[in-house]
């Protein structure tokens, strides 16, 4: 009895949004793909709606811990009452929402729709004895007319969405011809991104970080490039965007996890004793299969969680979301360090640093590189690293260039330095010869002292 209901919570985990009850992104792509499989053989048109809080993350920090989870509930609760029961209703990541409205089959009465959903909306929500105003951005694509699979359909209307956000907000727009050319180019790009990953163009790059203290490399930090058969090594900058807007991420992130727990049982070969730094999608710590997904892959290539360090951005640190915490949580007992990356130039606020289950600090290149010529730089820097060092948090001081930046770090009691000052990143295969280069010299010295 107890394993049927295991099974069922398991379920229930897997298909429904833990915080507000609503269909996940992966329930709700099922039930569209059953939608359009009905509209084809009714031959009949339908509406599918976007929809992004705007200024939610500042209304979060603003408000304090436990504001954005009351913004949220209220909102999904206002938009299934809204709801036919034909419709379909769902929170896809965050504050990202999708309405698909079953019986409107043309623009005029989506648009009538859009401003009666916005009406409902956008009516103030008490927190705290305050009312707080929402907006709404949205973006709608029609089916069959915007797309006829439930990719294209999801991806049209967030591009809409998108446009209306770029366009100043609280409006709605739909998707159009401008949009799609766009679209076609990044649907493309998605294409050729499964393409590669499965001729096997993506390597991992590693650049070591120096730990000041024994001059060990104690880490080194997985970077993924694409060797493209027509565009040779193409950087993350110019490809992970599009993955993400795109869903291909997922695939890619399995993939880099995957390779990377490869490669732990070849530096571990190699007599080389390191962690591994990865970074993961924000969009991975809104599914309740993440854990499960990056479990397997663990246990697959027989290595343990210890051996790695997940790298998080400032944004997952202000948003303490049950789903996203629980994966940390999960995470952190098999072993998994985190890090906050780029640390030092968005809004964290001590208290959420404080509680927050994060080991170390990256601080964020801009400011290390900037510590040479600015002395507001450096005392941002000395200032992280006193708070840090008063929260007993490990720094890493990531884009050191220069041997003068170094030694200012070093002066200030920086726990590790990552940058090309040390090593750009590179392949395992020429990584591995420059470590035992590395350790060789630092024995040669050790002994000589």
């Amino acid at each position: 009895q107890q394993r049927s209901v295991d099974v069922r919570a398991g379920a229930y985990r897997a298909n429904y949004d833990l915080l507000t009850g609503l269909p996940n992104r992966y329930h709700f792509s099922r039930r569209l793909r059953e939608l359009i499989e009905e509209s084809q053989r009714e031959q009949s048109d339908f509406a599918i709606f976007f929809m992004d809080i705007d200024h939610f993350k500042h209304l979060n920090d603003q408000l304090g811990q436990g504001a954005g989870d009351v913004i949220l509930t209220e909102f999904s609760a206002r938009l299934e009452m809204a709801a036919k029961s034909t419709d379909l209703v769902a929170r896809i990541s965050g504050d990202e929402f999708v309405y698909v409205a079953h019986e409107v089959d043309d623009v005029i009465k989506a648009d009538l729709l859009a401003d009666k959903l916005k009406k409902q909306l956008q009516q103030p929500i008490e927190f705290a004895g305050q009312q707080h105003f929402l907006t709404l951005s949205m973006g709608i694509a029609m089916y069959p007319i915007d797309g006829d699979d439930a990719p294209a359909l999801l991806y049209h209307s967030d591009q809409a969405m998108y446009a209306a956000k770029r366009a100043g907000r609280n409006r709605h727009f739909f998707f159009n011809e401008g949009m799609r050319e766009q679209a076609d180019s990044y649907l493309l790009i998605h294409q050729d991104l499964l393409r590669g990953l499965e001729a096997g163009e993506f390597e991992l790059y590693y650049q070591p970080v120096l730990n000041v203290e024994t001059e060990n490399v104690d880490i080194c930090e997985a970077l993924i490039r694409w060797n493209h058969p027509k565009n040779g090594l193409v950087m993350p900058d110019k490809f992970i965007p599009v993955a993400e807007r795109t869903g291909a991420i997922r695939e890619i992130g399995n993939w880099a996890f995957s390779q990377a727990c490869r490669d732990i049982r070849s530096f571990s070969e190699g007599d080389i004793n390191v962690k591994i730094a990865i970074n993961h999608s924000i969009s991975e710590y809104y599914s309740t299969r993440a854990f499960e997904r990056w479990k397997r892959i663990l246990s697959e290539n027989f290595v343990t969680g210890d051996r790695f360090i997940f790298e998080i951005p400032e944004a997952l640190l202000m948003d303490k979301k049950s789903v996203r915490m629980n994966v940390v949580t999960a995470m952190r007992k098999m072993g998994v360090q985190f890090a906050i990356d780029d640390f030092g130039t968005g809004h964290s606020a001590i208290n959420y640093l404080r509680n927050y289950p994060a080991d170390i600090l990256k601080i964020d290149s801009s400011l290390i590189q900037g510590m040479k010529n600015n002395p507001k730089d450096r005392t941002l820097v000395e200032v992280v690293l006193t708070l840090a060092k008063s929260l007993g948090k490990v720094v890493v001081a990531e884009g050191v260039e220069t041997q003068a930046v170094a030694e200012q770090l070093k002066e200030l009691d920086c726990h590790y330095l990552q940058g090309n000052w040390l090593l750009e990143p590179k392949p395992i295969n020429r990584l591995i010869p420059y470590l035992h280069q590395h350790m060789f010299e630092l024995e040669e010295r050790t002994s000589h002292s």
